[in-house]
């Protein structure tokens, strides 16, 4: 039993520190309502990858075992969904980067414009 209620206070913990949140109001509070969302597959694999759960987490807020073949779905459904995340992250990221790139340049040349108009007193 001790181990059940340790595996509790770690899930608690990795999503009240994802929610900003106490262990034990995740605990009392949310438990509850997570494994109502999670009896939904859509926003269990949502849940899942934004709170970075393993087979077995998904599993308990399932009310299921880890073998079982909708637990993983769940968890590839949200391993997908992580991968499309940081992909979408690292090609903004990429733009970002390229419209960095082109300031520089742009910026020097209109400074040279502004210094050729301007008359120099020394």
């Amino acid at each position: 039993i001790s181990s059940l209620r340790q595996f509790k206070k770690t899930l608690a913990q990795k999503i009240g520190g994802k929610t900003h949140s106490s262990s034990r109001s995740v605990m009392v509070e949310d438990f509850p309502y997570l494994s109502m969302m999670f009896s939904n597959k859509e926003l269990a694999t949502q849940f899942s990858a934004a709170f970075d759960l393993d087979e077995k987490e998904i599993a308990f807020l399932m009310g299921s075992k880890p073998t079982t073949k909708k637990v993983k779905d769940v968890y590839a459904g949200g391993q997908a969904l992580k991968t499309e995340q940081i992909i979408n992250k690292r090609k903004f990221l990429r733009g970002m980067v390229g419209e960095i790139e082109e300031t520089p340049s742009e910026t020097i040349e209109q400074e040279q414009k502004k210094s050729d108009n301007q008359t120099t007193l020394f």
